[in-house]
């Protein structure tokens, strides 16, 4: 998926049970990266500007879910991301592990190839922070499991400020992409999207690399 002002305003199509609302997205201020800070681990300014991003995503899942869906572990996937997430500050060269990019707009088909073919490396799905906007977007990639950085495959070098994962085992994620014809498996609307949200990640589809978010971050629930 290439990086757009458009695909970052259709974000809340990811969430069908809320409304567009009228939000100004802004850019992080000095003194909220120094709030995180404060709460148990250092985040950059791009990184502040993805937690807040997602804080924004995880507050409308919140707000517009219907009564039928209350009784699920969370309301959004940018809720889940905030909650069990891993956080990648640095990328790493595809050269080094073998990989070259892929065609852009095609994220999800592109790690998915690269995971297949390199054995050493991890699908993972979330959401990174362009550099040509303030807005996360949707988003998959690959991580070594050597915890090098994020591989990045469809995005132009170097346009990747921050990424917000969840690392899938190959198990997972071949089952799921199976199941839904190599759609993202981050969507509500699917039996293993909606799982997700009403009961977490079990304990085999999650792959231990990166740095975990509680370590930067304390969910606001």
């Amino acid at each position: 998926m290439s990086a757009t002002a458009g695909e970052s305003r259709a974000q809340i199509a990811w969430y069908p049970w809320v409304s567009e609302p009228s939000v100004s997205f802004t850019r992080v201020s000095a003194s909220q990266v120094s709030r995180w800070a404060e709460w148990g681990g250092m985040v950059d300014r791009s990184m502040g500007e993805l937690i807040r991003f997602l804080e924004v995503m995880a507050e409308f899942g919140r707000r517009g879910a219907q009564r039928h869906l209350q009784h699920f572990r969370f309301l959004a996937f940018a809720e889940l991301l905030l909650t069990e997430g891993r956080v990648w500050h640095t990328t790493v060269e595809p050269e080094r592990f073998g990989a070259t990019h892929g065609p852009e707009r095609e994220c999800y088909s592109n790690a998915t190839s690269l995971a297949e073919s390199k054995h050493d490396l991890i699908y993972v799905e979330g959401f990174g922070l362009p550099a040509v906007m303030p807005l996360g977007t949707e988003h998959a990639w690959c991580v070594p499991r050597t915890d090098d950085g994020v591989i990045e495959v469809t995005w132009p070098r170097n346009d990747g400020l921050a990424y917000i994962d969840l690392p899938f085992t190959d198990e997972f994620r071949r089952k799921i992409q199976h199941e839904t014809d190599r759609l993202p498996i981050l969507l509500p609307h699917t039996e293993a999207g909606r799982s997700l949200l009403q009961d977490g990640p079990p304990a085999d589809a999650i792959v231990d690399v990166g740095q975990p978010i509680a370590e930067v971050y304390v969910a606001r629930r």
